[in-house]
């Protein structure tokens, strides 16, 4: 993750594999797409890395990490839920003898 910045203090985000496009285009002198835009090379004045996005890049990676073993363990725990009350039902139904249906009637 680096910052592209120009000569009139502007800044653009561009992604590790965008930075060997961006060198080819400054030698040619060539307008640069990059994904979150335009620039004129002539106008660049330096590359440099972008270490508050890669924070909170990493920042977001952790919080990620950490919502799905909580998702994770939701699902688990309805999952038993629904074995247990599945196995309630099939121990009434056992006790019952199978004659109460759905709606409590016999």
């Amino acid at each position: 993750m680096y910052l592209i910045i120009l000569s009139n203090n502007t800044k653009i985000s561009i992604d590790a594999d965008e930075l060997p496009g961006v060198y080819a285009a400054i030698g040619t002198r060539n307008l640069v797409r990059v994904r979150q835009g335009i620039f004129n090379p002539a106008y660049l004045v330096a590359v440099v890395e972008d270490s508050e996005r890669r924070k909170n890049h990493l920042e977001d990676q952790k919080y990620e990490e950490k919502r799905v073993r909580i998702e994770d363990a939701r699902v688990k725990d309805i999952f038993s839920k629904i074995d247990e009350l599945a196995s309630r039902k099939e121990a009434t139904k056992a006790i019952t003898g199978g004659i109460i249906n759905n709606h409590g009637k016999r």
